[in-house]
Protein backbone atom coordinates (compact mmCIF):
# COMPACT_ATOMS: atom_id res chain seq x y z
CA UNK A 1 0.00 0.00 0.00
CA UNK A 2 1.44 3.53 -0.99
CA UNK A 3 1.70 6.48 1.12
CA UNK A 4 -1.27 7.73 -0.60
CA UNK A 5 -3.22 5.00 -0.48
CA UNK A 6 -2.48 4.90 3.61
CA UNK A 7 -3.27 8.70 3.80
CA UNK A 8 -6.58 8.77 2.47
CA UNK A 9 -7.58 5.83 4.93
CA UNK A 10 -6.72 8.08 8.11
CA UNK A 11 -8.27 11.08 6.43
CA UNK A 12 -11.43 8.66 5.64
CA UNK A 13 -11.34 7.23 9.52
CA UNK A 14 -10.92 10.90 10.80
CA UNK A 15 -13.87 12.02 8.54
CA UNK A 16 -15.74 9.41 9.93
CA UNK A 17 -16.13 10.72 13.02
CA UNK A 18 -16.90 14.48 11.44
CA UNK A 19 -20.10 12.41 9.61
CA UNK A 20 -21.45 11.67 12.74
CA UNK A 21 -20.59 14.68 14.37
CA UNK A 22 -22.82 16.68 11.31
CA UNK A 23 -25.81 13.80 11.57
CA UNK A 24 -26.41 14.61 15.54
CA UNK A 25 -25.69 18.33 15.17
CA UNK A 26 -28.63 18.13 12.30
CA UNK A 27 -30.68 15.93 14.74
CA UNK A 28 -30.11 19.02 17.49
CA UNK A 29 -31.55 21.84 15.42
CA UNK A 30 -34.38 19.28 14.43
CA UNK A 31 -35.04 18.73 17.98
CA UNK A 32 -34.95 22.84 18.98
CA UNK A 33 -37.35 23.62 15.60
CA UNK A 34 -39.66 21.01 16.54
CA UNK A 35 -39.85 22.48 20.57
CA UNK A 36 -40.38 25.46 18.42
CA UNK A 37 -42.89 24.34 16.31
CA UNK A 38 -45.46 26.19 17.46
CA UNK A 39 -44.16 29.45 17.82
CA UNK A 40 -42.56 29.02 14.17
CA UNK A 41 -46.57 28.13 13.15
CA UNK A 42 -47.90 31.25 14.72
CA UNK A 43 -45.80 33.17 13.45
CA UNK A 44 -46.09 32.03 9.83
CA UNK A 45 -49.97 32.93 10.26
CA UNK A 46 -49.15 36.60 11.26
CA UNK A 47 -46.97 37.30 8.63
CA UNK A 48 -49.15 35.04 5.13
CA UNK A 49 -50.86 37.53 3.09
CA UNK A 50 -54.19 35.97 3.57
CA UNK A 51 -56.40 33.87 5.33
CA UNK A 52 -57.31 30.30 3.59
CA UNK A 53 -60.85 30.43 2.48
CA UNK A 54 -63.08 27.74 3.49
CA UNK A 55 -65.26 26.25 0.80
CA UNK A 56 -67.97 24.10 2.16
CA UNK A 57 -67.94 20.50 1.12
CA UNK A 58 -71.24 19.02 -0.40
CA UNK A 59 -71.59 15.37 0.66
CA UNK A 60 -73.58 13.55 -1.99
CA UNK A 61 -75.81 10.56 -1.16
CA UNK A 62 -74.56 7.54 -0.80
CA UNK A 63 -75.54 5.08 -4.05
CA UNK A 64 -75.23 1.30 -3.46
CA UNK A 65 -73.40 0.66 -6.50
CA UNK A 66 -71.86 -3.17 -7.31
CA UNK A 67 -68.76 -3.60 -8.50
CA UNK A 68 -67.64 -6.75 -10.51
CA UNK A 69 -65.24 -9.39 -9.16
CA UNK A 70 -62.20 -7.69 -11.91
CA UNK A 71 -62.77 -4.44 -10.24
CA UNK A 72 -61.50 -5.66 -6.97
CA UNK A 73 -58.63 -7.41 -8.20
CA UNK A 74 -57.62 -4.02 -10.37
CA UNK A 75 -57.49 -2.08 -6.61
CA UNK A 76 -56.16 -4.72 -4.79
CA UNK A 77 -53.10 -4.94 -7.61
CA UNK A 78 -52.63 -1.21 -7.90
CA UNK A 79 -52.90 -0.88 -4.04
CA UNK A 80 -49.85 -3.51 -3.80
CA UNK A 81 -48.17 -1.63 -6.36
CA UNK A 82 -48.42 1.49 -4.34
CA UNK A 83 -47.28 -0.15 -1.06
CA UNK A 84 -44.01 -1.73 -2.40
CA UNK A 85 -43.49 1.67 -4.05
CA UNK A 86 -43.50 3.47 -0.99
CA UNK A 87 -41.22 0.69 0.81
CA UNK A 88 -38.89 1.03 -1.86
CA UNK A 89 -39.09 5.12 -1.80
CA UNK A 90 -38.52 4.88 2.36
CA UNK A 91 -35.28 2.51 1.81
CA UNK A 92 -33.71 4.68 -0.65
CA UNK A 93 -34.84 7.99 1.60
CA UNK A 94 -32.84 6.01 4.47
CA UNK A 95 -30.01 5.86 2.67
CA UNK A 96 -29.87 9.45 0.65
CA UNK A 97 -30.97 11.34 3.53
CA UNK A 98 -27.78 11.21 5.90
CA UNK A 99 -25.47 11.92 3.24
CA UNK A 100 -27.65 14.57 1.84
CA UNK A 101 -27.46 15.91 5.53
CA UNK A 102 -23.81 15.14 5.51
CA UNK A 103 -22.76 17.19 2.25
CA UNK A 104 -25.22 20.29 2.85
CA UNK A 105 -23.79 20.92 6.40
CA UNK A 106 -20.04 20.44 5.08
CA UNK A 107 -21.21 22.92 2.12
CA UNK A 108 -22.63 25.79 4.21
CA UNK A 109 -19.57 25.26 7.30
CA UNK A 110 -16.71 25.45 4.51
CA UNK A 111 -18.41 27.95 2.10
CA UNK A 112 -18.85 29.95 5.14
CA UNK A 113 -15.50 29.90 6.59
CA UNK A 114 -13.93 30.66 3.01
CA UNK A 115 -16.30 33.96 2.91
CA UNK A 116 -15.15 34.61 6.14
CA UNK A 117 -11.60 34.22 5.96
CA UNK A 118 -10.57 37.21 3.72
CA UNK A 119 -12.64 39.38 6.86
CA UNK A 120 -10.63 38.17 9.08
CA UNK A 121 -7.06 38.53 7.53
CA UNK A 122 -8.32 42.18 6.73
CA UNK A 123 -8.90 42.95 10.66
CA UNK A 124 -6.03 41.21 12.13
CA UNK A 125 -3.52 43.36 9.09
CA UNK A 126 -2.86 40.48 7.20
CA UNK A 127 -2.34 39.84 3.08
CA UNK A 128 -4.73 37.48 2.19
CA UNK A 129 -2.21 34.45 0.36
CA UNK A 130 -3.19 31.17 -0.34
CA UNK A 131 -1.19 30.48 2.42
CA UNK A 132 -2.99 32.40 4.76
CA UNK A 133 -6.21 31.42 4.04
CA UNK A 134 -5.80 27.58 4.08
CA UNK A 135 -3.89 28.29 7.54
CA UNK A 136 -6.97 30.28 8.86
CA UNK A 137 -10.17 28.51 7.28
CA UNK A 138 -9.80 25.03 9.20
CA UNK A 139 -9.84 26.73 12.19
CA UNK A 140 -12.92 28.89 11.23
CA UNK A 141 -14.75 25.62 10.26
CA UNK A 142 -13.44 24.13 14.16
CA UNK A 143 -15.40 27.75 15.35
CA UNK A 144 -18.28 27.25 13.17
CA UNK A 145 -18.94 23.59 14.19
CA UNK A 146 -18.96 24.61 17.89
CA UNK A 147 -21.76 27.13 17.12
CA UNK A 148 -23.78 24.37 14.99
CA UNK A 149 -23.71 22.86 18.27
CA UNK A 150 -23.90 25.44 20.91
CA UNK A 151 -26.88 27.38 18.90
CA UNK A 152 -29.52 24.50 19.15
CA UNK A 153 -28.61 23.51 22.42
CA UNK A 154 -29.35 27.38 24.32
CA UNK A 155 -32.53 27.06 22.29
CA UNK A 156 -33.17 24.33 23.72
CA UNK A 157 -32.63 25.62 27.27
CA UNK A 158 -34.88 28.78 26.51
CA UNK A 159 -37.79 26.37 25.58
CA UNK A 160 -38.61 26.59 28.69
CA UNK A 161 -40.70 29.31 28.15
CA UNK A 162 -43.27 27.39 25.94
CA UNK A 163 -46.13 26.12 26.95
CA UNK A 164 -45.83 22.50 25.82
CA UNK A 165 -48.47 19.93 26.99
CA UNK A 166 -47.07 16.99 25.45
CA UNK A 167 -43.48 16.80 26.17
CA UNK A 168 -41.97 17.54 29.80
CA UNK A 169 -38.83 20.04 29.97
CA UNK A 170 -36.89 17.48 32.08
CA UNK A 171 -37.52 15.23 29.03
CA UNK A 172 -36.59 18.16 26.17
CA UNK A 173 -33.81 18.99 28.25
CA UNK A 174 -32.16 15.10 28.88
CA UNK A 175 -32.86 14.66 24.75
CA UNK A 176 -31.18 18.19 23.96
CA UNK A 177 -28.28 17.60 26.01
CA UNK A 178 -27.39 13.70 24.92
CA UNK A 179 -27.69 15.51 21.34
CA UNK A 180 -25.13 18.13 21.96
CA UNK A 181 -22.59 15.75 23.75
CA UNK A 182 -22.48 12.94 21.28
CA UNK A 183 -22.29 15.78 18.84
CA UNK A 184 -19.43 16.74 20.54
CA UNK A 185 -17.94 13.47 21.19
CA UNK A 186 -18.09 12.79 17.24
CA UNK A 187 -16.05 16.10 16.66
CA UNK A 188 -13.45 15.76 19.45
CA UNK A 189 -12.92 12.15 17.90
CA UNK A 190 -12.39 13.45 14.64
CA UNK A 191 -9.43 15.92 15.29
CA UNK A 192 -8.38 13.96 18.16
CA UNK A 193 -7.88 11.02 15.58
CA UNK A 194 -6.36 13.79 13.05
CA UNK A 195 -4.25 14.90 15.36
CA UNK A 196 -2.25 11.19 16.01
CA UNK A 197 -2.96 9.71 12.45
CA UNK A 198 -1.55 13.27 11.14
CA UNK A 199 -3.79 14.58 8.82
CA UNK A 200 -4.09 18.10 7.52
CA UNK A 201 -6.54 20.48 9.30
CA UNK A 202 -7.69 21.04 6.16
CA UNK A 203 -8.76 17.15 5.04
CA UNK A 204 -10.88 17.33 7.74
CA UNK A 205 -14.41 17.98 6.84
Amino acid sequence: MNKKNKNNIKKQFSNTFGVLGYLFCFLQWLWAVLLYYSLIMDFAMLISPSQPQIVPIVVAPNVATETSPSVDIFVIVISIMIVVVMLALTVYLLFKIPSTIVKTSKKIVFETAEKTAPLILHVQHKKETKKNRLKLTPRLVLIFKVILMLVPLILIFLSKSIENEFISFDLVLIVGVWLAIVCAINFILQYVCGRLLKVKLQDLI
